[in-house]
């Protein structure tokens, strides 16, 4: 029958249209296996989430994560990890390396007369 994906006809015959032409990515014959956007073949259902080979930034295979301040760093983004943190920790935050640690940020009130 020759490996092929085909169909049996009846009176001795086996009709293959094409070799493997009816076969999924796992080589089954009229399977449901199909592949991501990153080449993973799957079955849905089978635990493999589609595109989930893929980064913070989309690329497959890429090394771009999600830091700490929910930024996508690293990889190709030209971020560090954490570049967003002050030198206080704070994501965001408005500390400079030269404020005093010991003490709260200042904040600045503007009170308006009407």
């Amino acid at each position: 029958m020759g490996g092929g994906c085909g169909w049996w006809v009846g009176g001795g015959w086996w009709v293959v249209v094409q070799p493997n032409a009816h076969k999924d990515c796992q080589g089954t014959c009229f399977g449901n296996a199909t592949r991501d956007e990153c080449g993973v073949c799957y079955v849905e259902g089978d635990g493999h989430v589609a595109n989930s080979g893929k980064d913070c930034t989309g690329m497959c295979g890429g090394k771009a994560v999600v830091d700490e301040c929910g930024q996508c760093v690293l990889g190709t983004t030209g971020r560090e990890f954490n570049g967003a943190k002050d030198c206080a920790g704070q994501c965001f935050g408005g500390r400079l390396p030269t404020d005093p640690y010991d003490q709260p940020p200042a904040v600045i009130v503007i009170i308006s007369s009407p």
